[in-house]
């Protein structure tokens, strides 16, 4: 087993690229955070055989009401309405996304070696920076998730 920090700046991309190699991905646990953001693992597979295990601390399109520094409750509600018609989905890792590799899988070594992103939206800098600032623990975030995975695959 080895772990592996990887700069992602599309989460939905990098899960698209992975199944799309012939993985299969099954989301794990999965929490929104009382600063917005939130915090997800991914179990890779193939042929019924844990491949790797993915954390991903990430912001959604959601996030963008919080940026938007509503007023009034029924302006945030309201905010968040409009996000949720218009269609707009993506999700951009605060983190590094933390790999768990379990297996030799040459194929599935190879690409997160070679894995390389672009930001789903013109201003995802913008935002990572604007959360940044705002919750500067976020670097600790995954940190538990990591553990909790680590003691389960000892055990």
């Amino acid at each position: 087993m080895r772990i592996v920090e990887l700069k992602v700046k599309d989460l939905e991309y990098l899960l698209k690229k992975v199944r799309e190699l012939g993985y299969v991905v099954e989301q794990g646990p999965h929490a929104v955070l009382l600063d917005h953001s939130e915090l997800s693992s991914y179990v890779v597979k193939k042929d019924n055989k844990i491949i790797a295990e993915i954390i991903a601390h990430y912001l959604t399109q959601y996030y963008l009401a919080e940026v938007k520094g509503a007023s009034s409750d029924d302006e945030y509600l309201r905010e968040l309405l409009r996000i949720k018609n218009s269609g707009v989905k993506w999700s951009i890792p605060v983190n590094n996304v933390l790999v768990i590799i379990h297996s030799d899988d040459k194929e599935f070594l190879d690409f997160i070696n070679n894995y390389s992103d672009v930001f789903p939206v013109e201003n995802g800098e913008e935002i990572i920076t604007y959360y940044r600032e705002k919750n500067p623990e976020y670097i600790k975030i995954p940190r538990i998730l990591l553990a909790r995975l680590l003691d389960e695959s000892m055990s």
